[in-house]
């Protein structure tokens, strides 16, 4: 993902650069009022030309006012000039712009704040002094296979923070949590914003999708809506049980490649190339995505690289701090920390999967 160094905490994101061509009529449109989609009249404009699917009539919106456009109903001929039924589907195909009229108005593209935290993500490493120097015949220095097996542990936190967190919070300190005698006052503790959380908070409903027992039609409708905006090769974080699936509904009639050349692999992960009709997933095989118990929900992601970020305050990256807790007893205490949080945009070119089990 991106990285950038962190100092206020707030970002900002442009989702109206995913720009609504398909609308809905709702009821009471008539011949010369067509009442769109709620919430979208706002990306139309005078001049425009919209064409309903439904009874093949072309028309010309004149004015708006919220979600109700007036029109010049049947501009092309080719379409009976009746009213229009709710549930019709309008799609806008671009303007005509009369001789000598000035330009459309504009629609610039706004700009959205999402307030997200940095957390404050820990693992502490505790040696005493002959284990420190000493070695073990299996793992050679017992010191640095400790150090190794923590930035693991580490590491995998970070990514089940990115993954797996709901929206950003900072809450107070819990009173349980006894803290040192020169932080009486409590500074606070935040978690920061995690993919589960953004896209329930602002992707569409179907980008949000919960099935109990998946099917691979379901899967698929699921697939095509993740690639309707955005990049046309994204990746999927998957649970072993999703995979399991995927290799049962595409036996004999997929690709499913795994790539064994280094130059395609990133920090040691190894995908699967999966071609869909809709764009090329590349899939991890997540395996902390499925719990252990299978008749629990597991939880997938499907992640658009190009719109995802990862926030840092300047110096706190992750960083080793050795001997940080100096009390005069015979070990150290190492730490690996790091002071960070995410940056999402356009919710709508990521989604998630939760499901128990397939079919």
């Amino acid at each position: 993902a991106k990285k950038r160094v962190g100092g206020a905490l707030s970002f900002k994101t442009q989702d109206d650069v995913i720009y609504p061509e398909w609308y809905t009529l709702q009821a009471g449109s008539s011949v010369t009022s067509w009442i769109i989609t709620t919430d979208n009249g706002t990306y139309v404009k005078p001049w425009d030309i919209l064409y309903d699917v439904n009874t093949g009539t072309m028309c010309q919106v004149t004015s708006i006012s919220t979600d109700t456009l007036t029109v010049v109903d049947n501009i092309d001929g080719g379409g009976a000039s009746t009213a229009q039924a709710a549930g019709d589907i309008i799609l806008r195909l671009g303007n005509a712009m009369e001789e000598g009229v000035g330009v459309p108005t504009a629609r610039s593209t706004q700009e959205t704040t999402i307030t997200n935290y940095i957390q404050r993500v820990s693992t502490p490493l505790s040696t005493t002094y002959p284990a420190k120097n000493s070695s073990y015949h299996y793992t050679g220095s017992d010191f640095m296979y400790q150090n190794k097996k923590a930035m693991i542990q580490h590491t995998r936190m970070l990514d089940s923070i990115f993954l797996m967190n709901g929206v950003g919070n900072d809450f107070t300190v819990a009173g349980a949590i006894t803290l040192p005698a020169d932080n009486a006052v409590s500074n606070g503790t935040a978690v920061t914003m995690g993919l589960r959380g953004f896209i329930a908070t602002y992707a569409d409903a179907a980008l949000n999708r919960t099935e109990t027992d998946l099917t691979e039609t379901e899967f698929y409708e699921w697939v095509k809506d993740a690639f309707l905006y955005g990049s046309s090769e994204k990746i999927l974080f998957a649970s072993n049980r999703l995979i399991q699936a995927l290799m049962m509904w595409n036996i004999g009639r997929g690709q499913f490649i795994m790539e064994t050349d280094k130059a395609t692999k990133t920090l040691g992960l190894q995908f699967a190339s999966v071609t869909t009709p809709h764009g090329v997933l590349k899939v991890i095989n997540h395996k902390l995505l499925a719990p252990k118990a299978s008749t629990a929900p597991c939880d997938n992601f499907i992640v658009d690289m190009e719109n995802i970020g990862y926030v840092y305050f300047k110096g706190l990256d992750t960083t080793v701090m050795r001997d940080v807790v100096k009390d005069g007893s015979h070990k150290q205490i190492d730490e690996i920390s790091t002071y960070c949080g995410t940056e999402f945009h356009l919710a709508n070119t990521h989604a998630k999967l939760r499901f128990t089990s397939f079919s």
